[in-house]
């Protein structure tokens, strides 16, 4: 009878060890997965992958024709929660560098109304872009500037977090 009950204690620590091992290999996997998605939604924004971008540079001064939200793609950020296992991939404007392309992307998600003074139609002049003295204000019509990564990578996320969780299972390094 005291042979069964060591053995019972040893399974048990065991089995305690394992999964605390499960739950790293989890953690690892979703942070990992979440940091590999958020650098090709990235990579995407900074080549102009999206739709958006050719209709913005076709107003542009040709000289400065390069990708407009270009610069949006330092604000992708993940964030990821312990607690709940997991991580969400977007622009979080949780340091003044990146708090204006969360600005920036939640005005585009939602559109809005962009009011032209006599200093912003100057600055855009400078810029290539040319307003006529007429004009007041523009509507920006919605679109989520994230939306067709999100969809593109839903799928890809769930395969290549099960295959991370396998692999940080087996001990590698990824």
């Amino acid at each position: 009878m005291e042979i069964v009950l060591k053995g019972a204690e040893y399974l048990e620590k065991w089995a305690d060890q394992k999964q605390k091992e499960t739950v790293k290999a989890m953690h690892d996997a979703i942070r990992i997965t979440a940091n590999q998605i958020r650098i090709e939604m990235r990579d995407g924004l900074k080549q102009g992958g999206l739709n958006l971008a050719p209709t913005i540079r076709s107003k542009m001064n040709p000289k400065q024709s390069r990708n407009p939200l270009g610069k949006l793609a330092v604000g992708i950020l993940y964030k990821y929660d312990k607690v709940s296992m997991k991580a969400t991939i977007g622009f979080h404007g949780d340091t003044a560098r990146t708090a204006w392309t969360s600005a920036y992307a939640t005005f585009h998600k939602d559109g809005g109304v962009i009011h032209y003074t006599d200093a912003f139609k100057t600055f855009l002049h400078k810029k290539g872009i040319h307003i006529k003295n007429k004009t007041m204000s523009a509507m920006v019509p919605a679109r989520d500037i994230l939306g067709q990564y999100f969809r593109k990578y839903q799928t890809i996320a769930i395969q290549r977090l099960k295959d991370n969780f396998v692999r940080k299972l087996r001990g590698e390094r990824i």
